[in-house]
Parts: structure tokens; sequence; C-alpha cells
């Protein structure tokens, strides 16, 4: 519905307000992470929602008064690089993104799924729905603006009245100590979360400037959609995964319970994650042609596997690999992993970007994926025997290679619906397979639902 060039002024808009949550606020809910599981077990659950509470009252605050000091003097320093007005929606998406993110990590880490999910279907589905409405109204890509700014707002109104906020009157002192904790420990994560974005998102930049916006718009739309996309599933199978690992190794350390909880992490993630990423190899011509739309069918058809395959294994190092690091509380060498990886990102895109266009920052995107993921599991590997069930695995990826063989050999669809009924006979014969392949835990898990369903 948009043409490249609206796409791609969004998508750097929306890339700064990103980068700017990162630098500035994401320390907190690193600290969050770390630090609420221990409260919880404390019995100390109300005054920390407390403290969050006046954080985030400060973070308002602060957001507000930087914004519109920025906007009452834009004509003096920012006119020749942004539009007066995009910086109030840069302030506004800061504010948002800071608050939702926050607001979701606390229901991952008190392991209520059922809040985050519907958080986040909120923001989704009002986000897309208002945003094509916009579109189609004629607002362009200031209605994608309106549209993902509302559907921010619509959960994160739903999650502040789901968080289990005291409703009395307790009056307590600021804990200066407790926020001076989290600072020291969230800067390490907060600079490897810095780098990583930059891994992510300063490809945009540089495709903008050596290419223009509009290849900006078309490597974002191809890119992001992917990503996202597969990030979904990776985040299905992982979002409990973390706070369970860190209640695990907090009460009995590297028992057998937490080894067997981080085998079944990985598997999960590979079992639920793969088979999106082979929905991608497998369709990539029909995606574009068919999802995309007629301005984007000018795609190079290969940035949607390569970016699929970037994105699992960058989901593999995210959700599993790095959890060693905040359990051991080595996150210096997350850094210094995404330090290297950076370097090596920006000197591929400088050197191929000008000359290959977007492609060679998707190349690139994939090869500093597989550089991170060796570097961080020879590292965690010192740190904590990491268990990894290569025989599973294996299994899964015969599953995912017959899946990938039926996809390219059989029909071409033409139309959406052919091309649904396409992918879930892929899936239906990836559970088939995996089940052959599995036979023992298919029964097993036949006999525990009898069972349940008898008592």
């Amino acid at each position: 519905m948009l043409l490249p060039i609206d796409y791609g002024r969004y998508s750097l808009v929306i890339s700064v307000a990103g980068v700017l949550n990162i630098v500035f606020c994401e320390w907190f809910r690193y600290g969050l992470i770390r630090f609420y599981p221990e409260a919880i077990a404390a019995d100390q659950q109300k005054g920390y929602l407390i403290f969050v509470k006046h954080v985030v009252n400060y973070f308002t605050i602060t957001i507000a008064a930087i914004t519109l000091v920025c906007f009452l003097l834009s004509e003096l320093f920012f006119q020749t690089l942004i539009d007066k007005w995009l910086i109030l929606i840069i302030g506004l998406m800061l504010f948002l993104n800071f608050t939702f993110n926050l607001f979701t990590q606390i229901f991952v880490t008190e392991l209520r799924p059922r809040i985050f999910s519907n958080a986040n279907l909120i923001k989704a589905v009002i986000g897309v729905g208002a945003s094509m409405l916009m579109i189609y109204l004629g607002y362009t890509y200031i209605g994608l603006f309106i549209g993902v700014a509302l559907g921010f707002v619509f959960s994160v109104v739903y999650a502040y009245f789901n968080i289990q906020f005291s409703k009395e009157n307790i009056r307590s002192e600021f804990d200066r100590e407790l926020l001076k904790k989290m600072v020291f420990y969230s800067l390490p994560i907060t600079a490897s979360a810095g780098l990583s974005f930059l891994v992510s998102y300063s490809s945009r930049f540089m495709i903008g400037y050596f290419r223009g916006v509009a290849e900006t718009g078309l490597f974002t739309l191809g890119y992001d959609f992917t990503q996202q996309t597969i990030g979904v599933f990776i985040g299905i199978a992982a979002t409990s995964s973390l706070p369970i690992a860190m209640k695990l190794y907090t009460e009995n350390g590297e028992d057998s319970v937490f080894k067997s909880h981080m085998n079944k992490s990985v598997q999960m993630l590979f079992l639920i994650a793969l088979p999106m990423v082979m929905i991608f190899w497998g369709n990539y011509n029909e995606i574009i042609t068919l999802l995309l739309g007629k301005n984007f069918k000018q795609i190079d058809p290969m940035l949607i596997p390569v970016s699929a395959l970037a994105a699992f294994i960058l989901g593999i190092k995210g959700f599993y690999l790095d959890t060693i690091f905040y359990l051991k509380k080595e996150t210096k060498f997350q850094t210094l992993i995404l330090f290297v990886v950076v370097i090596v990102d920006t000197v591929l895109n400088i050197v191929f970007v000008p000359r290959y266009g977007y492609m060679a920052s998707a190349y690139a995107n994939l090869v500093v994926s597989i550089i991170a993921i060796a570097l961080t599991y020879i590292v965690v590997n010192r740190l904590i025997e990491t268990p990894i069930p290569w025989l599973d695995i294996l299994k899964i990826i015969i599953c995912v290679v017959v899946m990938f063989v039926y996809y390219k050999y059989s029909i071409v669809p033409k139309s959406f619906i052919t091309l649904s009924l396409k992918i879930a006979a892929g899936l239906m014969i990836f559970i088939a397979m995996f089940a052959i392949l599995n036979k023992k835990m298919v029964l097993q898990f036949i006999k525990r639902n009898r069972n349940a369903s008898l008592s």
C-alpha cells in the first residue's frame, strides 16, 4: 500500500527511536530481568513494583522534557536532518517502546504468559488495523506512525492495569541502592544490546546514505517482515526460558534439572522456529508476489531466505546462548563479541553496499550472525558446560529438509489461499516426519494426555 520511499522514511524514524530506546531506556528492563526474581523469591514483590512505578514516572518526565526542548530548538540544530514534527513522533515512540517492553517483561518474569500474549496481540491487531485504515485514507507513511502509536497506547494501558501494583497507599523511600545495583549490572548488557541493535539497524542508515531512501524501504520491508515473523515464533518458544533458567540456577546451580531445562529450551527453539525458516526458504518468490504487494515486487528474492536464516541464528544466540552470560553475570564477554561483530558488519557494509546495494547488507548480516554465534558458543562453553541435544536437532533438520523438498517441487500457488494451503501442507509433512522419527516421545505425550483426561 506504500511506495518504497515512504516505507524508507518510516523505517529510518523508527530506527532512530529504537537506537535511543536501547541507549537510554532499556538498561532498566535488563536490571528488572535480573533483580525482580530475587524480589519475588524474598516476598518483596509489592515494594519492587512501587520502585518500578517511581522509575517509570521519572522516565516519563525526562523523555517529555527532552522531546520538548529538542522540538523548540529544532530549527537551530536539527533543521537539515529531520522535519520538526518528526521529533515529537520519535519522543512518543521512545516512551511507548520503553513502557511496553518494561511492562511485558514484568509478565514474563512473573510467568504470566496469557497477559504477555494479550498485550502483544492488542499491539499487533490495533497497530496493523489502524495503519491500514490511515494509509487507505491517504495519510501515506504518516498513517503508519498513527497506527503503530495507537497499537502501543492500547497495549500499554492494558498492561498497566494488569500489573499487580499495590492498591494500598504505601509510601516508601526511593531505593537508590537498588537503582545503583541495576545500573552497574545493566551497563554491559546495554552496551551489548546497543551493539546488537547497530548490527541489525545501522545497515539501513548506510543503505540510505549510499543508495537512497527507496532502497532503504525495499531492504527494510523484506528484512523486517522476515525477521519479525520468525522472531514471533522464537519468542513463543523462549518467552519463559530465561526466567525459569534464572530460578533453577539461583536455587540449585548447574544441577541436572537446570541442564535438562537448557536442553529442552534449545530443542524447542529448533522445533518451533526452524520450520518457519523453511517456509521462507521454500516460498520466497510467492511471498514477495502475493504478500508484499505490487510496489515491492522489485525486492531481490534472495533477501527473504538470507534474512530468515540470519534471524534464526541470532535467535538461537540471543534466547539460548546469551542466557549463560546473564546467569554467570559475565556480560562483558557478550559486549566484546558484539564489538567485534559490529566492526566486521560496518566494514562489510561500507565496502560492498555502495557497489552492490542492499543485498550486500543482507549477506553481511548473515556473515556476522554466523561469526557472533560461533564466538558466543566458544565463550559460554568455558563458563558453563552448554548442553545441546545434537541428535534431536539432527532429526528436526531432517524433517525440515523433507519439508523444503515438498515446497520446491509442488505446484506454484497463484493466490493467497493456495499459498496458505501449500504452507499448511508443508507443516503437516514436518509434523508427520517428526512423529515418525520421535515415536517414543509422541507415545509418551499421548499417554500423558490420556491419563490427564481420565483424571
